[in-house]
């Protein structure tokens, strides 16, 4: 509650006068009716506008109206230097002044003006925010993605401030690095009245998709009338959710061509028409990124007979016109 002294001189008639001083006392406001009522005090005048005592003060007329100058609303006080005024609307600025009269009914002129703003109910409803839709962004390969702004397409009311001088924040605040999982933002406003507000926004970031880990394991070596085996490998994150991972051997080079027992295994055997050498990849996809690697495959010639050594006459039969043997024994190599 406060008050205002203000002077005012009164005029009662052509040769009376006094001098008066208003005091103001503001009532506060009633919140849930949004009016506010004021109750004025005065100074009585004592004095005539000729200077002779005032001994015939009847009473007081309290004038009002939302003009300066111009009252709309008039209320006999009767001789009490005081009055209330209720059911004023909250906001709204009243021009408030006093005549006085006297037995014979003279009045006075209208005391100085007193403009007076009505005050707004005290301010206790915080902003209104409505929730964010929930988000869902993939990580980069960090694992990590940034926190988008919520604020700048936030919808937030408030019943007295304008959103532009509402305090608005974010955590974690925009551009922050969060991990893969579950974030909850929390989203506030505070209004000018200090009132504050909260939401929780649902943040998720996915981890993202990477392609299949191919290893096409050792080189491998073998001769052309046998078989080698393919130590392949491939390992996958799982996503995307639900998609199936296929690998698929194929032949970059070399002069034949060459048999899988499954070509869509990355373990198997296989087998080469020529001998020489060849390079195979294994490629595997999870339906959306594919890896590679590449095995160099040997393919020896067919191991041929071993040449024989040592070769010797161990026997010797005579002829039937011979009549005496002879056994002789060579040792070397022959040609072919």
């Amino acid at each position: 509650m406060s008050a205002i002294l203000l002077a005012a001189q009164w005029f009662q008639g052509a040769r009376r006068a006094a001098w008066l001083s208003v005091a103001m006392l503001v009532c506060g406001g009633h919140g849930l009716a949004q009016a506010a009522e004021i109750r004025l005090a005065w100074d009585p005048p004592t004095n005539n506008t000729d200077g002779t005592v005032l001994t015939d003060l009847a009473g007081f007329k309290l004038v009002w109206g939302t003009n300066s100058g111009a009252y709309t609303s008039i209320t006999n006080v009767g001789n009490t230097a005081t009055s209330t005024v209720a059911s004023l609307t909250a906001g709204t600025t009243y021009f408030f002044a006093v005549r006085a009269y006297n037995v014979g009914l003279a009045e006075s002129s209208n005391s100085v003006e007193l403009a007076w703003l009505a005050p707004l109910p005290l301010d206790t409803t915080p902003p209104v925010i409505q929730t964010p839709a929930p988000v869902t962004l993939t990580a980069g390969l960090d694992d990590k993605a940034s926190v988008p702004n919520y604020l700048t397409t936030l919808i937030v009311s408030d019943d007295r401030s304008a959103r532009t001088n509402l305090l608005l924040s974010q955590l974690p605040i925009a551009g922050y690095q969060a991990t893969v999982g579950a974030t909850t933002v929390v989203i506030a406003a505070t209004d000018e009245a200090g009132n504050r507000a909260q939401v929780n926004a649902a943040l998720t970031i996915l981890k993202a998709n990477r392609a299949p880990v191919v290893d096409a394991g050792p080189d491998v070596s073998f001769r052309l009338d046998k078989s080698g085996t393919l130590f392949g490998m491939v390992t996958d994150d799982g996503l995307p959710t639900g998609a199936s991972v296929v690998a698929t051997w194929s032949k970059l080079s070399g002069p034949g061509s060459v048999t899988l027992g499954n070509t869509n295994a990355p373990s198997t055997t296989v087998w080469a028409s020529v001998a020489g050498t060849y390079v195979l990849q294994l490629q595997a996809t999870d339906q959306l990124l594919a890896g590679t690697d590449s095995v160099m495959l040997t393919v020896l010639p067919r191991a041929l007979p071993g040449k024989p050594d040592k070769v010797r006459v161990v026997t010797i039969t005579p002829s039937a016109s011979s009549s005496t043997s002879t056994t002789t024994t060579t040792t070397g190599t022959l040609a072919p």
